[in-house]
């Protein structure tokens, strides 16, 4: 008689289990690929000041004129799942001449290219000195 109704809530919890994470969006399927998305440096400059959640991939190299504060520094070549760790539902912004490259290696890596923008113009057009070192 134990062992049946250990059983049954074992099944039963299983079967909530899988419910919640079908009602909360659980799927490991990973998200189409919606293509290259742009940002002007005004739009980020807004974006930034209302405090939204926003991390920058930079691929400028070494000796760029400017960087985002608190940005990533990689190469498109040396981007993994690691280069994400930390990055939860921010926005990434990506930065440098190789830009598009570096956002297909994150896509690549498994980022969700639905929250990941290029900058247009790049760091020239983002002249916002609280948001530059």
């Amino acid at each position: 008689m134990c062992k049946k109704i250990i059983s049954v809530v074992l099944v039963l919890t299983v079967m909530a289990l899988g419910l919640c994470l079908v009602a909360c969006g659980g799927s490991s399927e990973p998200k189409a690929d919606v293509g290259p998305q742009y940002i002007t440096a005004a739009t980020l400059k807004d974006k930034l000041d209302n405090g939204d959640a926003i991390k920058f991939v930079d691929v400028q190299g070494e000796g760029a004129a400017s960087y985002a504060k608190g940005a990533v520094k990689t190469t498109t070549a040396d981007i993994t799942a690691d280069t994400m760790k930390g990055f939860g539902k921010s926005t990434i912004i990506i930065v440098g001449d190789d830009a598009e490259a570096a956002r297909d290696a994150l896509v690549a890596a498994g980022g969700d290219s639905s929250k990941m923008y290029i900058l247009e113009g790049g760091m020239a057009d983002f002249t916002y000195p609280d948001y530059v070192e």
